[in-house]
């Protein structure tokens, strides 16, 4: 799959007519001059980019994206004028809401004005419309009836949760976990299909769990794979299900996340190796599948309320 990247926030039209003075930044210090790339990581299913973006734009003629966008404001406040269609919205634009748009949008035309000193720095997501049709599909629902709906100022405080959460991980680290990452898509899908989709979708809300037999297969595959990527549909592969069941049956067998569980695992191995080998802490990490050493301390030190080096000072000499 390719994604083409958010070329429309890097291409501004230089011919659009001038801003009125409504629309004239607040705070312009120290804000960037034309929108920068902060940081971009890739899935099959997901791209994500960080933007910097100027304090204020004129009226800037837009193409539609090629994949399902969702754009968030991850800080500063902003004055925003969309125009489309010959009808022109206007409205605050602050973290927590989202702006959804699909490749079959119209060219539009858009201006904003900072409000605040905070500089701005915006997440866009991009989802192939066909995730969601495969999504409604292992749901058991009728995927030609998947048609998101496009909106402005979106108040979903879990879609945003979602987004926000990947793009941290995207500014935080060099490689976020795949399989958080999946998970997280996954999670995004069903929520267009719940809550913005032109026809309401219910999901089947499946009360089944995982036998124990079902279980300790992915446990061991896990356990045989921690120092490789693993894949979200290759846990679902082992017991039969979609990706998008597998999350839900696994979470509610075990009360954890399939990332939550894959960490846990990579923590105990790792806990292990620091107190009975006489590898590094970075060789430990590239053990337990962390490419980043100092992803890796974070990491562990997170979940064990310990630093991997203090464990290897407490070796028998």
């Amino acid at each position: 799959m390719t994604f083409s990247g958010n070329v429309n926030t890097l291409r501004y039209d230089d011919r659009a007519p001038k801003t009125p003075q409504s629309f004239h930044p607040a705070f312009t210090e120290a804000s960037p001059r034309q929108t920068s790339l902060l940081g971009e990581q890739r899935w099959p299913q997901l791209a994500v980019q960080l933007f910097a973006e100027p304090a204020c734009i004129e009226l800037t003629n837009l193409l539609p994206p090629s994949q399902l966008r969702l754009m968030l404001l991850l800080s500063g406040t902003t004055n925003m004028q969309v125009r489309s269609n010959g009808h022109t919205l206007s409205y605050i634009s602050r973290p927590g809401t989202v702006k959804l748009t699909t490749p079959h949008h119209q060219p539009y035309e858009m201006q904003w004005a900072a409000l605040t000193p905070a500089p701005i720095r915006t997440a866009h997501l991009y989802l192939p419309p066909t995730l969601l049709a495969r999504t409604a599909e292992t749901a058991g629902l009728n995927p030609a009836r998947v048609e998101v709906a496009e909106g402005c100022n979106i108040p979903d405080p879990l879609l945003y949760q979602l987004s926000y959460t990947l793009a941290q991980e995207v500014a935080a680290t060099p490689g976020p976990e795949s399989l958080f990452a999946e998970s997280a898509t996954q999670l995004l899908a069903a929520q267009l299909l719940r809550r913005h989709c032109a026809f309401s979708h219910v999901l089947p809300d499946r009360r089944g769990k995982l036998t124990p037999a079902q279980l300790q297969r992915v446990r061991d595959y896990v356990q045989a794979h921690l120092g490789v990527v693993i894949r979200l549909e290759n846990l679902a592969e082992l017991v039969f299900l979609s990706s998008y069941h597998f999350c839900r049956v696994f979470k509610r067998t075990t009360g954890l996340t399939p990332n939550q569980f894959l960490i846990n695992e990579r923590m105990v191995r790792a806990t292990e190796l620091l107190r009975n080998s006489d590898l590094s802490v970075k060789q430990v990490a590239a053990t337990v599948g962390y490419s980043s050493h100092a992803h890796f301390t974070q990491l562990y030190a997170r979940h064990t309320g310990q630093l991997p080096v203090s464990i290897t000072r407490q070796r028998p000499a």
